[in-house]
């Protein structure tokens, strides 16, 4: 179901096809997962901007889903805006105590000469990750772990 729902991502970047048409017979779980891959093609060729705007969107359909706000808060850093990027960490780690959000924020507070919350944050990463390993959770989203998210 994920490849198909990135084909139909690429389909609609490629071919320009009116993306509200499309986007309004989708069911809304295919919406945020459409609109999440959108965000993340959009960060891995650089267009912050507009990985932005996806992820807003994504927060839009889904207020509660962490790893949104974990995206845009990428965007946000990768855009000099310090601030509302840690806001949006601090919304994604209250919602879900995840290792991925508090790596990248680690690496964007040390990136900002934030040194001691930095340490402060790859701590909590210690130890969120080996809680998330333990349980096995990782095993089942290894693929995002081994991705290039984290910058």
């Amino acid at each position: 179901m994920l490849y198909s729902i990135l084909s139909i991502c690429i389909t609609i970047y490629a071919v320009n096809i009116e993306h509200k048409l499309l986007y309004n017979i989708m069911t809304p779980t295919t919406q945020l997962i459409t609109t999440i891959l959108a965000g993340v093609v959009h960060i891995a060729t650089g267009q912050y901007a507009s990985a932005f705007h996806y992820f807003s969107t994504a927060i839009n359909l889904q207020p509660t889903y962490a790893r949104a706000y974990t995206y845009l808060a990428i965007s946000l850093a990768k855009l000099e805006d310090f601030d509302n990027s840690c806001a949006a960490y601090e919304k994604s780690i209250e919602l879900s105590d995840d290792c991925f959000t508090l790596l990248n924020y680690s690496i964007t507070l040390f990136s900002n000469d934030e040194i001691e919350k930095a340490k402060k944050q790859f701590q909590r990463y210690e130890v969120a990750y080996k809680k998330q390993h333990d349980s096995g959770h990782l095993a089942t989203h290894r693929l995002l772990y081994n991705d290039c998210h984290c910058y």
